[in-house]
């Protein structure tokens, strides 16, 4: 996702909610359930001994069933019908119940299978929060800190990738890295080495950085959206576990958070997982880029997937809310909202916007739009799509107003039904 483009002053001068920045988004959107309230059984009729209710529990509820809720179904539709997408995954949470869950269109369209909530789509950029998350964890637990060294001898990462062509390399602080204030590595600094040199492992790719893609500005100066800086710090949570990036997240930091369908994908066809979505050219630019041109090692900083409905679990982990448990301590979690002193709206590993008081993230590949909102009501919307129409200037800002609209909706819309555990 290059959340640095929204941010020109261009973008500020939009009208309203497009003021803001990014190239990408997609909500995610969570569902709402309630209990329809229809009664109980009636009493057994003594002329029909065999009454299909007869062992009913006059105690049990009717299930419960999902109300649809057309204007929030019209908003996703609308930008689906717009421009072209597939397929959809929204989910909206209020204070961690899922409160609102669907699917729109098409998973696939050539075997006519359906989006559900269920389905698993890449989430580009939005993987970034994991990241941090990650990071974070290492931090609350005193594993490391947020001045620890990134490279060096004393460096978290070590000492063995060559020397540099710039030894200011070895001032970056994995708070640089969780704040995009590494000096470079970014498209606003001439580019950002994560997609060349597909071929290398990590080490050769590292000693790759080294050499030929020197730092455009001092650490620490100035905001430069990197995402081979949080492919960097995938390493450092690798490095300090002792355990893959995917393995660390999975078993360690959400252990027991009933998250399912988190999975570091390599972007190849042979890698395609289990209900996840087929990625469509809705543009005609990304078709040769959905698959197998994407580099493998991209993970920490794009390369993960989920369902919708487990985005919300991991937000729901680092909402601040006391509603369901956060994945590590309060004095942390604000640490991870705490605005960037260089760029108002990046906290460490996700958005901030201060003036419409929400958190968010958007994410942005080939064939993948991606993104989640949360505002300080209680409303968290995830919403993921199987096209990307990056290529047309309103894209990005139409998904932005309808997360935003979503998640300023009247409470009173929303089913008090939790379709997480039926509470």
């Amino acid at each position: 996702m290059d959340f640095k483009s929204g941010l020109t002053k261009g973008h500020l001068k939009k009208k309203s909610m497009k003021n803001f920045f990014f190239l990408l988004i997609g909500i995610m959107f969570i569902t709402c359930t309630k209990d329809d309230g229809t009664g109980f059984p009636s009493p057994q009729d003594p002329m029909n001994q065999n009454d299909p209710t007869d062992n009913m529990d006059p105690g049990d509820p009717e299930p419960f069933v999902q109300n649809a809720i057309t204007s929030v179904d019209q908003r996703v539709t609308n930008l689906m019908s717009q421009y072209s997408i597939p397929g959809a995954s929204l989910v909206v949470g209020r204070y961690g119940k899922l409160v609102y869950q669907k699917g729109y269109g098409y998973a696939d369209t050539d075997a006519n299978t359906t989006v559900t909530p269920q389905s698993v789509f890449r989430l580009a950029s939005v993987s970034k929060p994991y990241t941090a998350a990650g990071v974070l964890k290492l931090v609350d637990e005193e594993m490391i800190s947020l001045d620890h060294k990134i490279f060096g001898i004393n460096g978290l990462l070590g000492d063995d990738f060559g020397t540099p062509s710039d030894d200011r390399v070895y001032d970056i602080t994995v708070d640089h890295l969780l704040y995009n204030t590494g000096g470079g590595w970014g498209v606003s600094s001439g580019g950002d080495p994560i997609d060349y040199s597909p071929d290398l492992d990590q080490k050769e790719f590292i000693e790759y950085v080294f050499e030929f893609w020197p730092l455009t500005e001092d650490p620490g100066t100035s905001y430069i959206y990197s995402n081979t800086g949080y492919w960097l710090l995938a390493r450092v949570i690798e490095t300090i576990s002792g355990m893959p990036y995917a393995q660390y997240l999975n078993e360690i930091l959400f252990k027991d958070s009933g998250i399912t369908t988190l999975h570091s994908t390599n972007f190849k066809l042979d890698d395609k997982q289990l209900n996840e979505v087929t990625y469509y050219d809705v543009g005609g630019n990304d078709g040769q880029y959905i698959y197998d041109q994407i580099a493998t090692r991209r993970d920490g900083d794009g390369g993960l997937i989920s369902s919708a409905p487990d985005v919300l679990r991991f937000v729901n982990g680092i909402d601040g809310f006391s509603a369901k448990p956060d994945l590590f301590s309060t004095s942390t979690i604000l640490k991870m909202h705490q605005v960037n002193p260089l760029f108002e709206n990046w906290g460490r590993g996700l958005g901030v916007w201060e003036q419409q008081q929400v958190l968010y993230m958007y994410g942005s590949l080939p064939g993948t739009r991606t993104g989640w909102m949360r505002h300080n009501n209680g409303t968290t919307v995830v919403l993921l799509f199987n096209g990307n129409a990056g290529h047309r200037e309103n894209f990005v800002f139409d998904i932005q107003d309808a997360l935003l609209d979503i998640v300023n909706t009247p409470i009173s819309i929303w089913q008090d039904y939790d379709q997480f555990d039926g509470n």
